[in-house]
């Protein structure tokens, strides 16, 4: 009897502390899928992360900027995958890194060039995607030496847009270039003309952004931490990230 109150007392002592974070997110293929498993790479990190502290996840999907205000003003316990550039740290709690970007350039069916600083693109036509703060360093060189830059409002447009050849070059996560080359493949062929180029460019940590005043991040955030650290040590992390890593 005394060993069967003693093991009830531990479930409701876990049951108690259990919890479920929502997170605003939004396709971003493969980091971000609503149609892969597990909703793709970053939501299993998450979800795997918090299940090791007897948490779960419920993830929304909203358009970005919403996703963005939703957790600023603490109406979600946190949204991802963002980089942790700018001044995002001045209006968010941020997790501990969730996984590494790793930016390239990708060209233009016919527009490859052999360069070793920027200013050998000097004269290309050049792409991003509206509201993305990465590569920092290749965008500062391409607004402070003039040249063309087009902004689009999508992922998948932007690589639409250098199939068709309207502009030449823009830089990318590698990992999700190959995802969007092979799933625009089949409808648009000459986007498996794209050349990603080998050299990495620049180097963000993902992170989940949290409200600043919520009585629930500080939890969440050590949930992560935690969490983080023990799916990196027992090998859960490594094969997520296996599942991903091929072109």
């Amino acid at each position: 009897m005394k060993q069967w109150v003693v093991s009830l007392f531990v479930i409701l002592a876990l049951a108690a502390k259990a919890d479920t974070f929502s997170f605003a997110i939004n396709d971003f293929p493969p980091f971000v899928d609503r149609n892969a498993e597990g909703f793709g790479l970053g939501p299993r990190i998450v979800r795997a992360a918090l299940a090791t502290q007897s948490h779960d996840a419920n993830f929304i999907f909203v358009p970005w900027p919403r996703a963005y205000r939703m957790a600023q003003e603490g109406q979600i316990d946190g949204t991802f995958p963002w980089t942790n550039q700018g001044d995002r740290a001045d209006h968010f709690a941020l997790s501990e890194p969730v996984f590494e970007h790793q930016f390239s350039l990708i060209f233009a069916p016919g527009e490859e060039r052999h360069w070793q600083e920027f200013s050998d693109l000097d004269g290309l036509r050049f792409g991003n995607v509206v509201g993305y703060e990465i590569a920092v360093d290749f965008y500062q060189w391409i607004e402070q030496s003039g040249q063309s830059l087009e902004v689009v409002n999508s992922e998948e447009l932007l690589f639409r847009m250098l199939a068709y050849g309207r502009f030449d070059v823009a830089a990318f996560d590698q990992v999700a270039a190959r995802a969007y080359i092979r799933e625009l493949h089949t409808k648009l062929p000459s986007v498996s003309e794209l050349v990603i180029d080998d050299r990495t460019i620049g180097q963000s940590d993902t992170v989940v952004l949290m409200p600043l005043d919520s009585s629930r991040t500080q939890r969440l955030q050590r949930a992560l931490a935690t969490g983080l650290a023990t799916i990196r040590a027992n090998g859960i992390y490594a094969q997520i990230m296996a599942d991903y890593s091929t072109d």
